[in-house]
């Protein structure tokens, strides 16, 4: 019951935090920490209910179905088996491989090794079920806030439009980009036809141009009007690109809450960047090709993380209790 109580307790707080600032990525934690409190109450009607012999089994599989491994193991496969890795054939390709294959295949080998109730072997598996445990469930997190933000519906009349650069193919405007550019030409006509609409990115090392300079002439060759157009070409990382554009609207005299439009995989990342940098934002995403979703998905995760390290790192402290209790309960005969 108390596990239960707990659980409640979390998801109560995440409904809190989403009502005050959806922006917050501490709401998928305490959302995941709820999960994390109902399988401890699921592991423990398992405990009382379960045969002794089936015991050891149930805790581990229970103790790694709850943060999801196999997703971000999958899309590790993925990322590192798609096109354009398979034409590099490189070190890092090998190694994003590996990893996928090691966090799908760790939670088995440590089922394997608890059959042997060998104590050098029993720490071995609560090892793996830590290292498996904890990625997986920093993934959960990103994955939980993702869901949790592409299903927020933007707010109407947005004083501004912003769109997020991508780089350039030959100097022009590729797929990728297209696709942001399309959304935000979508958006800005149907929420906001008045509003300003800032096409934002700077000049790369392998680039000829700005990218807002390419965006913007896309936009008016697609019958956005000059004058709504301010473009921004000189960020060179997503949050360069908000706070630049936010330059431009201080500049401007524009308030109000703004819109950014991006990719969908990077547009919950968009949004946490966003408070960060003090915009009052919306962010959306453009459709993205399925072959290039893996990739992303994996630069996304990892970016979120280390951006967010204080957070991750306070989630190892169930993670590790967890483990631990599971290591002395398998050492149980």
């Amino acid at each position: 019951m108390i596990s239960l109580a707990l659980a409640g307790l979390c998801a109560w707080r995440g409904r809190v935090l989403a009502r005050r600032e959806p922006r917050d990525f501490g709401i998928a934690a305490w959302f995941v920490a709820a999960i994390w409190w109902t399988a401890v109450a699921v592991v423990e009607v398992i405990g009382y209910l379960a045969p002794a012999h089936v015991r050891p089994t149930l805790l581990v599989v229970l103790s790694v179905a709850p943060f999801s491994v196999v997703v971000p193991a999958g899309l590790l496969i993925l990322a590192g088996l798609g096109p354009r890795r398979r034409k590099r054939g490189s070190l890092t390709t090998a190694a994003i491989v590996l990893l996928g294959v090691g966090l799908g295949v760790g939670p088995f080998v440590a089922l394997a090794l608890t059959t042997t109730h060998h104590p050098a072997a029993m720490v071995l598996a609560g090892g793996l079920l830590a290292l498996c445990s904890t990625l997986g469930g920093w993934f959960l997190v990103f994955g939980t806030y993702s869901w949790w933000w592409l299903r927020r519906p933007a707010r109407p009349a947005p004083a501004a439009v912003i769109v997020l650069g991508a780089g350039l193919i030959a100097g022009e405007i590729g797929p990728l980009l297209a696709n942001r550019l399309d959304a935000a030409r979508l958006a800005w006509t149907t929420l906001a036809p008045t509003a300003l609409l800032i096409p934002s990115g700077g000049q790369g090392a392998d680039e000829p141009r700005p990218e807002g300079e390419a965006m913007a002439e896309y936009l008016i060759a697609h019958g956005v009007p000059a004058r709504a157009i301010r473009p921004e070409t000189v960020s060179t990382t997503t949050e360069e690109n908000l706070r630049c554009s936010a330059d431009i609207l201080r500049h401007e005299g524009v308030r109000g809450h703004v819109l950014v439009v991006t990719s969908n995989f990077h547009a919950p990342r968009a949004a946490l960047l966003s408070r960060r940098v003090g915009l009052d934002a919306d962010a959306i995403g453009a459709p993205t090709a399925l072959p290039a979703l893996p990739a992303a998905m994996v630069r996304e995760f990892a970016a979120v993380v280390v951006s967010n390290r204080r957070l991750h790192a306070l989630l190892l402290i169930p993670l590790g209790a967890l483990t631990a209790a599971l290591v002395v309960a398998l050492g149980l005969p």
